[in-house]
Parts: C-alpha cells; structure tokens; sequence
C-alpha cells in the first residue's frame, strides 16, 4: 500500500510540474505578445473601456501612434461572420494601420463586449421582439 501512493505522490507531482509549467510558458508568450503590440510613441493612445453612448454603456478601444492622425471606426456586429460578431479581439490584424490611424473599435448594443454587459437585458428584449412579430401574424 505504501508502495501504491508513492507512485500516486509521484504522479500527482509530475502532473502538478507540467501544470505550473504550462501556466509558465502562457504567462511569457502573453507578455510577449502585450510587449509586441506596445504603443510605444509619446503621442500614442491605448485606451479601452466601457463609454455611455446613448445612456448605455458601450465597448471601445482607441489605439494609435499619435492620436493627431485620422480616425478609422470599426463597428462590430455588422454580421460578417453572423450576428454580434466583432473584430476587437483580433488587434493584431490593425497594428499596420495604427501607424497612420487611430483605429477606434466599437461593439455596439448586441455586440462583443458590449453584448456581454447587458447579455440578460438584450435577451429580453429579444424575446420581447419575438413575441409581438408573431403576435402581429
């Protein structure tokens, strides 16, 4: 018997290891990642949060070299991939542009972040849509 949870101890130390390990490598390729997409210039603007448009909180992110440059918006949720969906996840895909841009990313109400904030009051709303469409028929 012994025997049997020297070798569970074990196991549970190795799986243990490769745990922290792993947590490890994620936490460096994170901050490597982060440190890649810096904006790094004295005039540059990396903002994100939550901005009352409308009296209702909405997502937004503002990244650019030197906030002096034009504006691009990008406004998610327009249904290119389906409904609600957003590119704000995928910064990489503007960095090339946030050398002559400000790019500002917006989910709008039923959108990404925005979405998420207010997933049970959308749903409602939704529902309550629903209902007075079929209600009309």
């Amino acid at each position: 018997m012994g025997r049997a949870f020297g070798i569970i101890g074990g196991l549970v130390a190795i799986l243990v290891s490769l745990g922290l390990g792993a947590l490890g490598v994620r936490a460096l390729a994170q901050h490597q990642h982060a440190s890649a997409v810096a904006i790094r210039t004295a005039a540059g603007v990396d903002e994100a949060g939550f901005v009352s448009i409308g009296g209702v909180d909405q997502w937004v992110t503002i990244r650019g070299e030197d906030r002096r440059n034009p504006v691009i918006l990008i406004v998610g949720g327009v249904g290119a991939d389906g409904p609600g969906t957003v590119l704000s996840p995928f910064v990489d895909a503007f960095r090339p542009w946030e050398r002559d841009f400000t790019v500002v990313q917006w989910d709008p109400p039923g959108a990404g972040k925005t979405y998420a904030a207010r997933a049970d009051a959308f749903r409602r709303t939704w529902a309550s849509t629903a209902w007075s469409a079929t209600a009309c028929s």
